[in-house]
């Protein structure tokens, strides 16, 4: 490494100290728009840190070979012992209070240099080129109001997984009794705060794991005793919407855990569950299957905007969403109303453009054998769609990056 002078050093390095707030955030923004999750903070810890380490050891190396001591008698550094083990990003932290300028320059201007470096980075910034915008991924089925099975009447429904509590929010407004799972009682706190989510019944309302709490209420329902009601325990719809950063709660998707569901709805009843990716995958393959073990129909949709062809629709990664009944009797929706919209033009769009996003599941899981059940059936003994959504989790964080501009991303 070829010397270098000390004091420039120094000075140098206590500008990119003092600035490294502003070029930390700045670096990381535009290696951010790269879309890559490993290379993006690899760039930026290299672009911000490295001039910082290469001027410290710089520096270390210029006090350790000095040999005139005696012109150094009047250096702040003096006072700071410099063994030859000593590790630079200790020596430029111990330095850093101490930097030495020039005699002739007063406090005053030293920090006026400063501020105009850094707003000089500030003011250069727009005029590097911003990487272009992909298109946002569509909105997720699942947020909106499901649709109404024509054979069931709904009075009470279950949802695991409450989000910003948009769907909550819609089946309260048509005043159905709701009953909220959260595990999170932050996310319930932020959904009544920030999303004006109201629930007229807190009594619904339970923060705590779905699994323990379908296993209580199925125990409490055999007993004849129901934290819900004593009258109806039973469920006319579950909205299933556990979907978040890349992956599911593989607890809540085993076989067990349906079946256990299944004894808190009602025959005729809908399970609708939310689920993101590609569908010809494992994960994919595997919730389907399970469901069906447990529930005799299912029926499957998506929310891309674009028109998808039957290979499209196995290899993309989009929102599905699966609705499930125990019956036997084919499951079928009612058209949508005007109702139903709650004046929302996305809720319209996605509910009256519902039956043209079906996709056959046979597509996906054709016709089963004995060995395609014994991979793709999750039990609690055996659960593999964590590993396997595990492979899908960093496509998932390119598409979230995408949903927003950038800006959001930078700001919050």
């Amino acid at each position: 490494m070829p010397a270098l002078p000390a004091w420039p050093s120094v000075l140098l390095g206590g500008v990119l100290l003092c600035s490294m707030p502003q070029t930390a955030y700045w670096v990381a923004v535009y290696t951010g728009q790269m879309g890559d999750v490993i290379w993006g903070p690899v760039i930026t810890h290299l672009s911000v840190l490295a001039p910082v380490l290469l001027l410290g050891v710089a520096v270390v190396k210029v006090l350790q070979t000095e040999n005139d001591t005696a012109a150094m008698m009047g250096a702040p550094v003096q006072a700071i012992t410099l063994p030859v083990c000593r590790m630079a990003i200790m020596t430029l932290q111990e330095l850093w209070p101490l930097v030495p300028f020039i005699e002739e320059t007063s406090e005053t201007d030293i920090f006026t240099y400063i501020g105009c470096g850094t707003i000089a980075l500030w003011a250069l910034s727009p005029l590097i080129p911003s990487f272009p915008q992909a298109v946002p991924t569509p909105s997720n089925p699942t947020a909106q109001p499901k649709r109404r099975p024509q054979s069931s009447t709904t009075d009470i429904r279950h949802i695991s997984g409450l989000g910003t509590g948009i769907s909550a929010s819609a089946l309260i407004q048509h005043n159905i009794s709701t009953t909220i799972v959260e595990i999170d009682p932050a996310v319930y706190e932020a959904a009544t705060r920030y999303f004006g989510l109201v629930v007229p019944e807190p009594e619904k309302v339970f923060l705590t794991d779905a699994r323990g709490w379908v296993i209580s209420q199925t125990h409490a329902e055999m007993q004849g005793v129901s934290d819900i009601t004593q009258d109806t325990p039973s469920f006319d719809i579950v909205i299933h919407d556990c979907f978040s950063g890349g992956g599911v709660p593989s607890h809540l998707f085993t076989q067990p855990f349906w079946e256990d569901l299944r004894k808190l709805v009602k025959p005729d009843g809908v399970v609708a569950v939310n689920f993101a990716g590609k569908l010809a995958s494992d994960s994919s393959r595997a919730v389907i299957l399970t469901l069906k073990q447990v529930f005799p129909q299912c029926r499957a949709f998506h929310d891309s905007l674009k028109e998808l062809s039957e290979e499209e629709l196995k290899t993309e990664f989009v929102n599905w969403v699966f609705f499930c009944t125990p019956s036997a009797k084919p499951l079928t929706f009612r058209a949508a109303t005007e109702s139903d919209y709650l004046n929302s033009y996305l809720r319209e769009r996605v509910l009256s453009t519902l039956p043209e996003h079906e996709i056959n599941l046979n597509l996906v899981i054709g016709d089963p054998n004995e060995n395609d059940h014994r991979k793709y059936v999750l039990t609690d003994e055996r659960n593999p769609l964590g590993n396997w959504q595990a492979q899908e989790a960093l496509h998932h964080w390119k598409l979230m990056r995408e949903v927003l501009p950038d800006v959001y991303w930078e700001t919050y």
